[in-house]
């Protein structure tokens, strides 16, 4: 994807399936990106920034991109200044030698914060570096299984050990997996584990709106077990190719 115009606090995401037949609200609006059907909608309808308007339009026969942040027109101006290229494969800064067990690969999603990030603020200013998630869902769709990587060194709760404790994870106890220390905590069905200096991978479940997460420490361990991360995960050229660095999964 090559974005030739300002994007400055702006979200891309790109999939696969008929979107528009589950996602648009009756407040819809029809647009056209580049010769391309699409919809403007109104702010949180897709669930990804509450606070922001979005355009999604199908791209490719069966592909999907969805832009969130500024309103219309600038909205529509970088969209449809967006390029796409199938040279380029998606990568990834975690590899996985197996899915969890039952689930099958929905998800790959990465972003790089800048000043104008929703987390962004005086005291907390975001560190230059990616922020990259791998999602699997089982069959059901019950309890999604993320991977999760903060590839700074800064602030955040996968990078400061104190933090994940302290708010993010309260309840959280030390747990050692694989040579890797990190904290367990039952309340957030989630897993940190320390790879490098400040620096944390995260394997949490996810439960359906209303829900609460199935997800066991046996069953995160079992998924961290199989995981590595890029050598060089602040280098992107170092990160890994997606097509075989995630498995489909069942």
């Amino acid at each position: 994807v090559e974005l030739s115009e300002g994007t400055a606090g702006l979200q891309l995401e790109l999939s696969l399936g008929d979107n528009a037949a589950t996602t648009n609200s009756p407040d819809a609006t029809a647009v056209d990106i580049n010769g391309a059907r699409g919809v403007y909608d109104r702010p949180g309808v897709y669930g990804v920034e509450q606070h922001s308007p979005a355009v999604q339009w199908e791209y490719a026969p069966g592909s999907w991109a969805l832009l969130v942040g500024a309103g219309e027109p600038g909205l529509l101006k970088v969209a449809r200044a967006i390029r796409f290229s199938g040279t380029t494969p998606v990568s990834s800064v975690v590899r996985l030698t197996r899915a969890p067990a039952g689930a099958t690969l929905t998800g790959i999603f990465t972003v790089y914060p800048d000043k104008h990030s929703a987390s962004a603020s005086a005291s907390a200013p975001p560190a230059p570096g990616w922020q990259t998630e791998v999602t699997y869902t089982p069959a059901d769709g019950s309890d999604t299984i993320t991977v999760s990587v903060n590839t700074s060194k800064k602030e955040g709760r996968t990078s400061v050990p104190g933090m994940i404790v302290g708010t993010w994870m309260p309840d959280a106890t030390g747990v050692e997996v694989a040579g890797h220390h990190g904290y367990w905590s039952p309340r957030q069905h989630a897993l940190s584990l320390e790879f490098g200096v400040d620096r944390y991978v995260n394997v949490e479940g996810w439960a359906q709106q209303g829900a609460t997460s199935t997800l066991t420490l046996q069953q995160a361990v079992a998924v961290a077990k199989t995981l590595r991360l890029a050598l060089q995960p602040l280098d992107r050229a170092s990160w890994f190719d997606a097509r075989t660095a995630l498995p489909a999964g069942s």
